[in-house]
């Protein structure tokens, strides 16, 4: 099946490189694993979350990829002997963590949650986390990744667009021209406002507007209060 394709290790530098591949295309392909434990009588699914590289270049996170947990199901045996010593393992295996996280039954949910991200512990159905891969990273924070700097493919998002309507003004006012933009209205025009700005500047821009109203060096509000200014109408000499 495409899920279990194996990258063609002869054109892999490096057993990192392999593995980077192999972590791509399960992501890539969306993997969803299902694992089972009859040890402890569960079962849950694992799968692989890349991370945006907005956050590395926003926060200067620098994990590639992290490992999703999640859907517990509890599946015991049907012997009555065997499911009993199955519920007793899990509880213990759920004391355990805890107490060595020093809390007790009394403790608040978000302290249990986060010690059982810490520790890759599923103990309830509706829990999910993801962990950070640790051992494959990113060589730059702060900065959008590059392709160039890397020997193996690298997850990359599809880039923010925005849908600019149209608008058709009509050439002239005259009554007895029909007008046809109402009749005829253009298509959306999708956008791509990353399209021209090169790689190192994007995380130089701010996610908030630099001017308001789409006038440039516009006074603040005190000075139009103080001196009663008014806005420029169109062709006033300022």
């Amino acid at each position: 099946m495409v899920d279990n394709k194996i990258p063609d290790y002869s054109r892999c530098k490096t057993f990192k490189d392999f593995h980077a591949s192999r972590l791509y295309n399960r992501w890539t392909n969306k993997k969803c694993s299902q694992n089972f434990s009859n040890r402890l009588g569960i079962s849950f699914t694992t799968s692989y979350y890349a991370y945006n590289t907005n956050v590395v270049a926003t926060k200067g996170l620098d994990f590639i990829y992290g490992k999703s947990y999640g859907n517990l199901q509890f599946t015991p045996s049907s012997s009555s002997k065997v499911k009993k010593r199955q519920e007793a393992r899990f509880n213990a295996l759920v004391r355990h963590t805890f107490h060595n996280a020093k809390l007790d039954d009394n403790a608040l949910t978000e302290d249990k949650l986060q010690v059982a991200r810490h520790h890759k512990l599923l103990f309830q159905e509706n829990q999910s986390f993801i962990t950070p891969i640790k051992h494959l990273r990113y060589k730059k924070r702060f900065v959008v990744p590059s392709k160039g700097y890397y020997t193996f493919p690298i997850p990359f998002h599809k880039p923010r667009t925005i849908f600019v309507p149209a608008i058709s003004e009509p050439l002239c006012n005259d009554s007895s021209v029909a007008s046809t933009s109402s009749q005829h209205p253009q298509p959306p025009v999708n956008i791509n406002i990353w399209e021209n700005v090169p790689e190192h500047y994007i995380p130089l821009i701010p996610p908030f507007p630099v001017y308001e109203g789409g006038r440039l060096n516009q006074p603040s509000r005190l000075k139009i209060h103080t001196k009663q200014l008014q806005p420029l109408a169109v062709g006033s000499a300022g």
